[in-house]
């Protein structure tokens, strides 16, 4: 895998000197945990390379650089280990002092998540000590979202939601293209948007609208009912007795949908289990199917669009909140085992599509 003069290609025992005369002690610190000596290094590549040979869960590349291909680091993928849920891959990886600082590191994650998802990982984890600010930088940098730390850790987690491959087996994203793909087909039935503040889900609607692909009546929008039972009143309309009526008012109305065989939309943020099992209760009454479509947004242009949206009843803490809950709790398969007929990935800003683009990838039945 390369992009540009940065190559991704299996670990092999030739590695082996270039990788102990690049070892430091920040490497030993912080990703091997003792020095490495030559006969445990050629194990270990050894290892690596069993591994490749029968498709077991670690993946270890070598970053390599330029068209001599020298070794800049390394970089693994582990699919099984513990700590992980299903669908979940841990990162790990670690530049030489030489190629520090040049944006390597950064481009080799984003990289080796692409190979992750197109192997069926839904989100990337990548676990830092706190004080690794580097490495957690890098993280960052590439996209992932701080969620804490695990019980029993004293370690950092980020993760980030994968895309799916293209159909090709190209690894590199590229712009959506509903023309020459063809839309997703939605069924009739309970549609729920799953997406934190700010990450296109109302734009996404209107689009739909506008395409006649849905009735305007078919959304049901907890911040609209928020609107009509309280106005614009924050200190009304923000108690958890306020919460409580615009979440049965909004129940009711999509009972009814379903009880006459229309498809309701769900519009709100739905990032927990709790919120998504209340929806799914409601569909199974009326043996309606469930399709989830799922706003992911990196963390950046999340908050760009919240900063330009003015919203006074949401704070960028809030939006940052949202956005852990989403990575937490709203993974592709996560979803499905709650009882989700259907999971799609709505395009946004990252993937080069406008919302009546994005409008126009699914069609709905």
């Amino acid at each position: 895998m390369a992009d540009g003069n940065l190559i991704l290609s299996p670990l092999s025992p030739d590695d082996v000197r270039a990788h102990l005369a690049g070892e430091d002690d920040l490497l030993v610190r912080w990703l091997n945990g003792r020095p490495s000596t030559q006969d445990g290094t050629v194990r270990y590549f050894h290892h690596c390379m069993e591994q490749w040979a029968i498709d077991g869960p670690l993946r270890a590349f070598g970053i390599r650089v330029g068209a001599e291909q020298a070794l800049a680091g390394t970089i693994d993928l582990r699919f099984e280990m513990p700590g992980l849920t299903a669908g979940q891959v841990n990162v790990a990886y670690g530049l030489y002092p030489a190629w520090r600082g040049r944006g390597l590191a950064t481009r080799a994650v984003l990289l080796v998540c692409r190979y992750a998802a197109a192997e069926g990982a839904d989100q990337a984890v990548i676990q830092v000590a706190p004080e690794n600010t580097g490495s957690a930088a890098v993280a960052h940098r590439a996209g992932f979202i701080y969620v804490g730390q695990p019980l029993g850790t004293d370690g950092d987690r980020y993760v980030r939601d994968l895309p799916a491959p293209d159909c090709a087996g190209d690894l590199r994203p590229k712009p959506h293209t509903p023309a020459s793909a063809g839309p997703t087909r939605v069924r009739a039935g309970l549609v729920v948007l799953v997406g934190p503040p700010a990450s296109g889900k109302s734009s996404f609607v209107r689009a739909l609208i506008a395409r006649g692909h849905i009735d305007e009546d078919a959304v049901v929008s907890s911040d609209e009912i928020r609107a009509e039972l309280f106005g614009t009143s924050p200190a009304e309309s923000n108690t958890e007795a306020a919460d409580a009526l615009i979440f049965m008012e909004r129940d009711r109305q999509i009972a009814a949908r379903l009880a006459g065989g229309q498809t309701a939309v769900a519009e709100s943020t739905n990032v927990t289990p709790q919120a998504r099992t209340r929806l799914i209760t409601i569909a199974r009454r009326f043996h309606a199917p469930v399709t989830m479509l799922r706003f992911t947004p990196d963390l950046g242009t999340l908050l760009e669009q919240h900063a330009g949206r003015c919203r006074a009843d949401i704070t960028t803490a809030d939006v940052h909140a949202f956005a852990a809950d989403m990575a937490r709790h709203a993974g592709a398969g996560q979803l499905r085992s709650e009882g989700a007929h259907a999971v799609h990935d709505v395009p946004g800003r990252r993937q080069g599509a406008t919302p009546a683009e994005a409008a126009a990838c699914f069609s709905f039945t």
